[in-house]
């Protein structure tokens, strides 16, 4: 077992080294990209368990550890003391993901939700993601663009919360709006700003699929919709992932539709399982 282990250990340590190699030629290499670079690179990792367990999760750190660096290295204001607790990684930071999904993960349908609109899920989700953990914060909602467009006028910006869009154009709106090219850039983003308290991942597939795969995931705050619906776009995969299940309410009628409020932590291990196919459409958001 213990060689074992130490030959996992001599892997991880060598596709770490190839992610460093490979964000120093170039800074924007997103994870496809940088797929085919390693499997070009060394042909053996294409079929190596650690590589395709933990090879996005090791990305993804490296590239938040890269852009975190270059934030502090460019912030000349900052006080020693300031630098002194910015330098340190920011694993503490928690974040979360809220979503609604049926039992087969199904999330939306043609940009929408495919069930009607479910009060009790509604202001489950307004409470835990404006209420922060200390009083003067704000948390932070994360999310893509689709989402962002998905939510009604009348509700964006989500009130109460800092809101990240991750866009590759601007969007026009007041608020505590901040548009980023990319997931990692909403994460630095939330590094680099002050009094924030819990940080959520809310939507759409893409976005879920780039959380769940970061080391920094901790949490999934699921309302299971324990009835079927059609839909079009699904989240990742959550048990067969090896997340583990903490705690699960009584079942719940919400507007004619049995709901569950459950809670699920990131695994100590990684499950050796692969994701399913994440599709790129995103869903609405729930807001409110």
């Amino acid at each position: 077992m213990t060689d074992n282990n130490d030959a996992v250990g001599l892997i991880k340590t060598a596709f770490r080294g190839l992610v460093v190699e490979a964000l120093s030629s170039n800074k924007s290499m997103t994870y496809a990209e940088f797929r085919s670079y390693v499997i070009a690179a060394s042909p053996g990792f294409e079929n190596d368990e650690i590589f395709n367990v933990l090879g996005r999760s090791i990305f993804y750190e490296e590239c938040c550890n890269m852009k975190l660096k270059e934030q502090q290295a460019s912030d000349s204001s900052s006080s020693s003391s300031s630098s002194s607790s910015s330098s340190s990684s920011p694993t503490t930071q928690e974040y979360a993901i809220v979503v609604a999904a049926t039992e087969n993960y199904g999330i939306g349908l043609k940009g929408g939700f495919p069930w009607p609109r479910l009060k009790k899920d509604v202001d489950f989700f307004k409470s835990k993601t404006t209420e922060p953990p200390r009083a003067s914060h704000l948390n932070v909602v994360i999310m893509g663009r689709k989402t962002w467009d998905s939510i009604p006028l009348k509700f964006r910006p989500l009130s109460d919360r800092i809101n990240i869009v991750i866009t590759s154009s601007e969007i026009t709106t007041s608020g505590n709006v901040h548009t980023v090219a990319s997931f990692v850039d909403a994460l630095t983003k939330v590094a680099t700003l002050t009094n924030t308290g819990s940080v959520y991942v809310i939507g759409g597939a893409r976005v879920y699929a780039d959380a769940m795969a970061h080391p920094w995931f901790t949490k999934i705050y699921l309302t299971r919709v324990c009835k079927e619906f059609e839909c079009d776009t699904f989240m990742p995969r959550i048990r067969e992932m090896g997340y583990r299940l903490d705690q699960c309410d009584d079942l719940v009628i919400d507007n004619d539709v049995p709901i569950q409020f459950c809670v699920y932590s990131k695994p100590s291990q990684p499950e050796k399982k692969e994701n399913e196919p994440v599709q790129e459409v995103e869903h609405g958001s729930k807001w409110g």
